[in-house]
């Protein structure tokens, strides 16, 4: 599969776009950026959690460039973690899949 991004002519979430980003997971060619990381740090998710999340999440929404919240465009994932808490991960396309932040979501 050539994975190269997202659609981003559509809100709508294709499979392809969520085979892709699980596919970036299970062989570790993703990025975690400065940003997600100091995120993570502050809420206290660990990298192997947003793993478990791009692995096994649910596509929740997908940002598109121009949106009326200056969000960057890409795809919102939801995971629950063994602890209990319900995590958000922000995938976006940096020359590859690039986790750029991730937050806990109230349930």
């Amino acid at each position: 599969m050539d994975c190269q991004g997202f659609d981003l002519s559509t809100t709508e979430i294709h499979e392809w776009e969520v085979e892709c980003i699980r596919e970036a997971a299970r062989t570790g060619n993703y990025l975690i950026t400065p940003h997600a990381f100091q995120r993570m740090n502050e809420r206290g998710i660990k990298a192997d959690e947003i793993r478990l999340v791009l692995l096994n999440g649910n596509p929740v929404s997908k940002d598109l460039p121009g949106n009326p919240y200056y969000r960057k465009p890409g795809i919102n994932l939801e995971g629950d973690l063994d602890d209990g808490r319900r995590i958000r991960v922000k995938v976006s396309w940096c020359r590859r899949y690039c986790v750029i932040t991730a937050h806990e979501v109230a349930q």
